[in-house]
């Protein structure tokens, strides 16, 4: 099955990966070869081998139906960044957002929260959650930009929070409608 496109960012383009084939293994895996040990520290919260299948798999969440992946991939068609939406309670998802070392600082991770989050309001999720590591503030700056809020820390952790549902204010004055 081709990844469903979600939408260009720059020159990015972010796809759904609705199934996880032999080939798209692979390019898991070289998205991962490409990771600096420190990133996957900040990403994952501990120092991690990403070497074998099944530890790619469980990394990126791809054993369980109800979890997504999107992927930017890079004008080449290599994979710049992913973002994992797990399902935690019926309308909440928790988001991870990783962009491959060499490829940060050009909006990649900006592109995928965006898509994320259109997303989860498409599948009728009401929040998204994310657990960033404290000294990853990169993430923290990014997430909060995104119009995440920090719900607080635990350890070593920041937990943020997304409301996807919006609320329309009455008109003022008969004649806009504000959402709040």
């Amino acid at each position: 099955m081709i990844p469903n496109e979600m939408r260009t960012c720059d020159t990015f383009r972010s796809v759904l990966v609705e199934t996880l084939d032999v080939s798209r293994l692979r390019a898991l895996h070289t998205f991962a070869d490409c990771l600096a040990p420190n990133d996957v520290r900040l990403r994952f919260g501990t120092p991690r081998r990403l070497a074998s299948d099944e530890e790619v798999l469980a990394a990126f969440r791809c054993q369980t139906p109800e979890n997504e992946m999107i992927w930017a991939l890079a004008p080449n068609g290599a994979i710049a960044g992913i973002a994992t939406l797990s399902l935690v309670e019926p309308s909440t998802l928790e988001l991870g957002v990783i962009v491959r070392s060499d490829m940060k600082r050009r909006g990649i991770g900006a592109c995928l929260l965006e898509a994320a989050k259109r997303r989860a309001r498409r599948r009728g999720i009401r929040s998204l959650l994310a657990s960033i590591l404290w000294d990853n503030r990169p993430m923290r700056t990014l997430i909060a930009k995104a119009g995440f809020v920090a719900t607080g820390p635990v350890g070593l952790l920041c937990e943020y929070e997304l409301a996807l549902s919006e609320r329309i204010a009455p008109p003022q004055n008969g004649r806009h409608r504000q959402i709040v």
